[in-house]
Order: C-alpha cells, then structure tokens, then sequence
C-alpha cells in the first residue's frame, strides 16, 4: 500500500471533522443580531466560541439545533457555561423582504439572538439543509468542525468533553 494513502488515512481518522473547514483559527467577524446588538471577534480572544452558522432558508433548523445544543450544554457546563460562547448566525449575503420580515417579527416575539452575516464573513463551509457547527478554543484554534442535520445526545457529549475540556 503506499505511504501517501496509509497516511491520509491516519490523518482522516485522527482529525476527520476538522477537515470540513479550511479555517483552522477563529476567523475575523463583526455580526449584528435582530436586537441590534454587535459582537465581533476580536473581542472573543482567549475565550471560549461556538459558532453555529446556518443558511437564511435554514432559519428553524438552525433555530431548532440551536436550542437543543445550547439548553444541553448550558445543564451540562453549569458553572462553567458562562465561559463559552454561543454565537448561532445566519448567512444574509443575498437577504430577501420575506427574510428581512421574519427578523422583525423575531425581535417583537423576543426569540433568543441570532446574528446576521450580512458580509458573508462567515458562508464558507455553509451547506444547505445543514448546521455548521464548530468549537474554536481559548488559542483560537479550530477544535471541531462538523455539520448537522439533527442532534443526539452520543453528539452533544462529545461536543461537552471538547469544551470541558478546552475551559479547564
């Protein structure tokens, strides 16, 4: 077998959700939620990041996946989810008055924050009828990067153990 396949393999099996991303250091951001609010990513350094990023189309199951990720790992962190940052983001390159709508609506029936990506500073990696889900850790290093179309619960731990352990 040759060397070139034995090792990709190897690098597939140890890093296999990774390499979903070509990023491998949290990247450069300024978001807007639907209550005007603002984060950027420079303000995120040495600090924990989840970054969940879903097509416009895919506003409820980003919503959805969202919820249960967040209220998951909120009872499973405890003390600690103060020291992790949720950020669910919609790529709004090419926003439409239907969509622009259904923000405003959001804001009236005070949904929880979902920040906007009107630049496109985030679409990369974006897939349709998916999550983007990724865990950047306090060096800024991507630490996992996968897509959801659902989540178990066998996922959400997994998820906790890479940021129990990044937040030690």
């Amino acid at each position: 077998m040759n060397k070139s396949w034995i090792f990709a393999a190897l690098f597939l099996t140890i890093f296999p959700k990774v390499s979903l991303y070509s990023q491998s250091r949290l990247p450069n951001f300024s978001l807007e939620d639907q209550y005007q609010k603002s984060i950027q990513s420079k303000n995120l350094k040495n600090q924990t990041v989840v970054l969940m990023g879903c097509e416009k189309e895919d506003i409820e199951l980003c919503r959805k996946i969202g919820r249960k990720i967040y209220w998951k790992l909120q009872n499973l962190l405890w003390k600690d989810s103060q020291r992790v940052h949720f950020i669910a983001y919609l790529n709004l390159t090419d926003s439409n008055s239907m969509i622009e709508r259904y923000i405003l609506e959001s804001r009236e029936k005070q949904f929880e924050p979902i920040y906007f990506d009107r630049k496109g500073e985030l679409k990369e990696g974006l897939k349709k009828d998916f999550v983007f889900f990724r865990i950047f850790g306090k060096k800024g290093d991507i630490l996992n990067a996968e897509h959801f179309k659902s989540i178990e619960n066998e996922s959400i731990q997994s998820i906790y153990k890479i940021l129990k352990s990044d937040i030690q």
